[in-house]
């Protein structure tokens, strides 16, 4: 799961030490071990560095109220907003647009 490259604090520093421990424990799925064993640096200091992210607001996860809140109908649409951007991949949602039944238009 992890990636091969190896990183070192030599590699990444200051801010970006910060962003590439979160970057290694969300996107690459490495536990805290794990990466402070690939950096040469404590276990403490990963988590001090993922509590540093989530302060500085690069980590932002939902909460399960978020994640569990009913689509509003006055939601409904407002990837129209976007949609100039997203023609490139409207046919390959086109068939999910039919099966659950909602229109592109």
């Amino acid at each position: 799961m992890a990636n091969p490259k190896r990183r070192t604090t030599g590699q990444i520093s200051g801010e970006n030490v910060v962003i590439g421990v979160a970057w290694m424990y969300y996107q690459d799925g490495m536990n805290q071990k794990d990466i402070a064993d690939k950096l040469g640096i404590s276990r403490a200091t990963v988590v001090n560095y993922l509590q540093e992210a989530r302060e500085r607001g690069y980590i932002r996860t939902p909460s399960y109220a978020q994640v569990t809140e009913k689509i509003y109908s006055s939601a409904s649409g407002r990837w129209q907003r976007y949609r100039n951007y997203m023609n490139e991949v409207l046919p390959i949602l086109e068939p999910w647009v039919q099966k659950y039944d909602y229109s592109l238009d």
